[in-house]
């Protein structure tokens, strides 16, 4: 190996880079700061380039998005901010791309990506395992405001998005119930929230918390029926 002294002029000459963006590849840990550097570090840069072939003017090229669009995906934290990407870390990009398609505003497409995600191909209004906001709402008589915030805290999944509708699986009808049961009974959400994500999370071994929550509803329930019983006697 060669120990050919280099400055940080001739490898960004060498790789064509910028100053920004030969601060971005210290910032990730690419290469170090330092005064003077080797044919080493020069490897280190080309081994990067080689993983991450896309430049930012690459990205907005394919995507046909603007400078200013790119820079909000990454203000947002749609997009890492780097100084090169693999073909591996464009799905958010290519979610972008489908969601403008699909006629949202940049904006729009921010709080698609951020909230719930990608839109959906399939036709949910025919998908029997999905069901509307609006309808899940009527069905367990929580607000469409409430779901929502359910939904943003995590205590729910998060619904896919068809023609700018959300859509809730089935199942989540039953939470929801089973969440303002638990409420009404004094339970707060934080520990509401851990029991649903145990609940769902069917290869968990360890049921503690759920075989504590039914033995207490049990023994509440045994308490409950004495005192109606001596109330009616």
């Amino acid at each position: 190996m060669s120990n050919k002294v280099l400055r940080k002029g001739d490898l960004q000459k060498r790789f064509k880079i910028s100053g920004e963006k030969f601060s971005m590849l210290v910032a990730d840990g690419t290469i170090e700061e330092k005064e003077i550097y080797s044919e080493t570090d020069a490897d280190k840069i080309k081994m990067h380039r080689k993983r991450n072939p896309l430049s930012r003017e690459d990205i907005e090229k394919r995507f046909k998005i603007t400078r200013k669009q790119f820079d909000l995906l990454r203000e947002n934290r749609i997009v890492e901010d780097k100084a090169f990407y693999s073909e591996s870390g464009l799905e958010a990009l290519k979610s972008f791309t489908k969601l403008r398609r699909l006629g949202y505003s940049d904006t729009a497409c921010i709080k698609v990506l951020k909230e719930v995600g990608l839109p959906e191909d399939e036709n949910l209004f025919e998908n029997p395992d999905y069901i509307q906001l609006k309808d899940l709402a009527e069905q367990t008589g929580i607000s469409e405001r409430t779901i929502k915030f359910y939904e943003k805290s995590s205590i729910i999944l998060k619904p896919k998005v068809y023609r700018n509708k959300r859509f809730y699986r089935k199942e989540t009808s039953g939470e929801l119930e089973l969440i303002r049961d638990l409420q009404m009974l004094g339970y707060k959400l934080n520990a509401i929230s851990r029991l649903l994500a145990l609940y769902r999370d069917k290869t968990a071994e360890d049921k503690k918390e759920i075989n504590a929550l039914i033995s207490e509803l049990e023994s509440k329930k045994r308490l409950a029926d004495s005192i109606i019983k001596k109330l009616k006697g």
